[in-house]
């Protein structure tokens, strides 16, 4: 997700999830508070990898 556009370029990560009632939930996990270059570098892929890797519990 960005945030603010024009201005400090921040990101928040996020995973997708999809419960057994069929609601779509979002989790967010890490932000970056400036991402500099268009491109993804080695940071933001790395911190993609790990917001993917993350098991989620449940609580209602």
């Amino acid at each position: 997700m960005k945030f603010f556009k024009g201005q400090d370029n921040a990101r928040v990560y996020c995973k997708e999830v999809t419960r057994h009632d069929k609601t779509f939930v979002v989790i967010a996990v890490e932000v970056l508070e400036k991402k500099k270059q268009r491109r993804l570098t080695q940071k933001e892929i790395n911190i993609i990898h790990r917001v993917a890797s993350y098991e989620y519990t449940e609580i209602e």
